[in-house]
């Protein structure tokens, strides 16, 4: 069986991912006006010299919407063996490069210092959609969807954070509508900005005042 690392770094599944690292801005920490979330709670202060891990997101009850084809099917079964780890690192290159946080690693299993802070969390939606329609059709039809639903834990289990958040791809600009491998790649990377988003203008106090609640 290939390992996950594997299929990372093989077939269209590197380029969506690759694109997506090398598209990392450099600049300052995260406006309150760049925090994209759909929603999100926040219970505490997150201190920037916090050492912030980041855990794979589980895909043990991820649902692939309505799929026809077995393509799909595929398409949809190998986005779930390659979003986790491609999450993971987005998340942990982003906020290396621009965040805040004087420690940011991706975080396997093990004990947790009580000081840790640690962000975990599900794939609920990987659809990949429909190619055709998004070729022949258009204006969000048979559009890709990745959704995700976090939260951020202290070490000692202190629940600091609840976060969601969808984000989709309609094919507009992508020749015959862009492969549903690329397209879910690409949504998958934009759901990672929008969490390390949200991380560094908490953890500065940039968050709008009044917070979403989900």
């Amino acid at each position: 069986m290939r390992r996950q690392d594997d299929l990372l770094h093989t077939g269209p599944w590197r380029v969506g991912v690759l694109a997506g690292l090398l598209l990392l801005p450099l600049g300052s920490w995260a406006r309150a006006d760049q925090v994209k979330l759909d929603s999100y709670r926040v219970l505490s202060d997150l201190p920037t010299e916090s050492t912030l891990l980041v855990k794979a997101f589980s895909t043990d009850h991820t649902e692939f919407g309505k799929l026809k084809k077995e393509r799909q099917r595929e398409t949809a079964e190998n986005m779930k063996s390659v979003a986790p780890l491609s999450l993971q690192q987005s998340i942990v290159q982003r906020l290396t490069t621009e965040g805040p946080f004087s420690q940011v690693a991706a975080f396997a299993e093990g004990e947790l210092a009580a000081s840790a802070v640690l962000v975990e969390g599900e794939f609920t939606l990987l659809d990949p959609g429909n190619r055709n329609k998004r070729y022949w059709v258009g204006l969000g039809a048979g559009k890709s969807k990745v959704c995700i639903e976090g939260r951020v834990v202290r070490g000692d289990g202190e629940l600091l954070a609840t976060f969601a958040d969808c984000r989709s791809g309609s094919g507009m600009m992508a020749f015959t509508g862009g492969r549903s491998e690329g397209m879910m790649s690409n949504d998958v990377f934009k759901c990672a900005v929008n969490i390390a988003d949200f991380l560094s203008a908490w953890a500065t106090g940039q968050l709008p005042a009044r917070t979403k609640v989900q």
